[in-house]
């Protein structure tokens, strides 16, 4: 009865195992001595699988780590994974540190994976910081422009039936979010015109 329940539990944490038949290279002799199938790591579902984009309404039901304006001239409290590089850099920061937290978890909403995961365990704080940013600069360093190697990451984590059309929106929205120059990040009100937002989203 318990195997049951624990059966039960991973399918519904779990996508469905995808059967990856085993290619020979060409001239080898084909035996038993591989298995005829691989079967990746089988990916977690997230909270919006099967989930109607076009009818969510996202709410915001903390403000537990918000600080008054005045208070700016203190360090905020960011958790480690969603701090723009300006927190990281110990500089100074604004409104634009929250653009750019909520771009990092749009981004593990969509895909349920962290967009930038740091272990901390038995590392100091300049090391975290160093892998923070080294992280950062290998997913968003374009000048100014989109790369594909931020798009190809994203493609790779969304699930297979998202659409080209939506994921190319969502990485351009999340682009513009993710600007590494707090002074050329776009605004709330900028960013509320972005067609991820307001175009109907392509099944």
């Amino acid at each position: 009865m318990v195997s049951t329940i624990e059966d039960t539990r991973s399918e519904m944490l779990l996508d469905p195992p995808e059967f990856s038949p085993v290619r020979w290279l060409e001239g080898t002799i084909v035996d038993d001595s591989a298995p005829k199938y691989l079967i990746p790591s089988q990916r977690r579902r997230g909270p919006l699988d099967g989930v109607d984009f076009s009818k969510l309404v996202v709410k915001i039901g903390y403000l537990g780590g918000a600080i008054q304006n005045p208070q700016r001239g203190q360090r905020p409290v960011t958790p480690t994974a969603l701090r723009a590089p300006e927190l990281i850099h110990r500089g100074t920061w604004n409104a634009g540190i929250d653009i750019w937290a909520l771009g990092c978890l749009i981004f593990e909403l969509a895909t349920n994976e962290p967009l930038f995961p740091s272990g901390t365990f038995g590392l100091s704080a300049e090391q975290i910081d160093e892998e923070h940013i080294y992280l950062i600069s290998q997913l968003l360093d374009g000048n100014g422009y989109m790369n594909e190697t931020f798009v190809k990451h994203l493609t790779d984590r969304l699930p297979p039936d998202f659409g080209a059309k939506n994921v190319q929106r969502l990485a351009s929205l999340l682009w513009l979010m993710l600007e590494r120059d707090p002074e050329k990040r776009m605004p709330t009100a900028k960013l509320l015109d972005q067609p991820f937002l307001i175009e109907e989203i392509e099944s």
